[in-house]
């Protein structure tokens, strides 16, 4: 049984899979089923892996076969001395970026070279991104480069902000530049101020469909805005819904930080569960347009405030 066919037996390779990676599926030579056998055990055993999860790195990058164990432990040394990481973390970044292993450590110390240059890094800091997000290792310094300019003007960040913005959510860089155009409309439209998402670079990761919704809900609870000083925009709009609903129900006056709670202080507290709450009221059409429409209303009173004031000022003057 040739090599190709060993692939489709053993990790699963169909015809067109063969045919994409057929420079390297070729590179790696006659293998026979028991060295295949030997390199997945090998895999298994030195990281832990499961079956499924060698024939996933197996499917990204074929050339993990043709690499000596050697080779493989000595990259792994290199990884774990440079960035300070047990097997546990290292095995975990590999899993997710199989790639890293055919990198020769000159590559690498150029790498993370330029990061702790370009974003004002210490070791500390660069090995804590280096782990949180391990992508970067396989990005090009080109598109890094293209990636900050990109938040820093959109965002209108300094310098010093476009730093601490990537420091902080290093996962930025990998989002196309049309995701990011498209959270600053939505920001825009919801007048969230320079200064609040440059202290927020969090928001900039959550995802820009529901954004819009989740602002909608706090906004009547604190037209003021000082929802904002909460993490409104992490919890998922469902569940923000429905925990809404519920407390509204109960005629309870609703603070922003009572939606919030841990999942095990809300069912403590209320005695029910956000997943029985999101089923009894679920966050259709219907209840998008009410969410709308309240939004709507509050933001108007807030913004006429004066004129309301006025008017009960007039009414009182009146009834002497």
């Amino acid at each position: 049984m040739d090599t190709k066919e060993l692939l489709k037996k053993k990790f699963g390779f169909n015809d067109k899979e063969l045919e994409t990676k057929k420079a390297i599926i070729d590179s790696l030579g006659n293998l026979s089923e028991k060295e295949l056998n030997d390199k997945v055990d090998f895999y298994k055993k030195n990281f832990n892996f499961s079956d499924s999860e060698v024939k996933k790195i197996v499917k990204n990058l074929p050339t993990v076969l043709k690499l000596s164990e050697n080779n493989v432990n000595e990259k792994v040394s290199y990884y774990k001395s440079k960035f300070n990481l047990n097997i546990e973390e290292f095995s975990k970044i590999f899993k997710n970026q199989p790639s890293i292993i055919s990198f020769n450590s000159k590559t690498m110390d150029e790498k993370v070279d330029f990061y702790k240059t370009k974003f004002d890094l210490a070791d500390l800091e660069t090995s804590k991104i280096i782990k949180g997000f391990p992508t970067l290792l396989c990005l090009k310094e080109e598109h890094v480069n293209e990636k900050f300019d990109t938040v820093k003007s959109l965002f209108n960040l300094s310098e010093d902000e476009a730093k601490e913005f990537i420091k902080s959510q290093p996962n930025l860089l990998s989002l196309s530049t049309s995701s990011l155009q498209e959270k600053k409309e939505v920001f825009d439209k919801l007048n969230l101020s320079h200064e609040y998402i440059a202290s927020t670079p969090m928001i900039l990761t959550c995802p820009t469909s529901t954004l819009d919704i989740k602002y909608k809900m706090f906004y009547p609870l604190s037209p003021n805005l000082k929802f904002l000083k909460h993490p409104w925009y992490m919890q998922s709009a469902d569940k923000t819904y429905a925990r809404l609903n519920f407390l509204t129900s109960r005629q309870d006056k609703v603070k922003p930080s009572m939606l919030l709670i841990s999942e095990r202080n809300f069912e403590n507290i209320f005695g029910v569960t956000s997943a029985a709450l999101m089923e009894e009221y679920p966050l259709d059409e219907t209840a998008k347009e009410y969410i709308n429409a309240s939004y709507e209303m509050s933001k108007f009173e807030h913004e006429n405030q004066n004129l309301f004031d006025d008017e009960k000022d007039f009414e009182r003057q009146i009834s002497k």
